[in-house]
């Protein structure tokens, strides 16, 4: 059997090409700013998920009972003047979070 309609057939092979081009591209333009980001000038992603779990366990342990102050210290933190006070670091990299309730 011979084709339909040759004519056709080359400009959409050409848009397929295209569009896996520009697809390729996109794909590799990602992966070289994740490669070459500044990661290494930002806290890190762990530190921030300690927070989070942190404020997270100080809220838990006020709703058992536990007064402010006695949940802050279980978490090794401070709570002064209604504010919790949360002191993360990561290698040189330090961060305090001041949580208000």
């Amino acid at each position: 059997m011979k084709p339909l309609n040759k004519k056709a057939n080359v400009p959409i092979m050409i848009l397929v090409i295209g569009v896996v081009a520009i697809c390729g591209f996109a794909i590799l333009s990602f992966a070289f700013s994740y490669k070459f980001s500044s990661i290494k000038d930002s806290i890190g992603l762990e530190v921030l998920e300690k927070v989070n779990s942190d404020i997270e366990k100080f809220e838990f342990y006020k709703n058992i009972g536990k007064t402010p102050e006695q949940s802050a210290e279980l978490i090794d933190a401070e709570y002064v003047s209604e504010k919790l006070i949360i002191e993360k670091s990561d290698g040189d990299k330090s961060i305090i979070i001041k949580y208000e309730e």
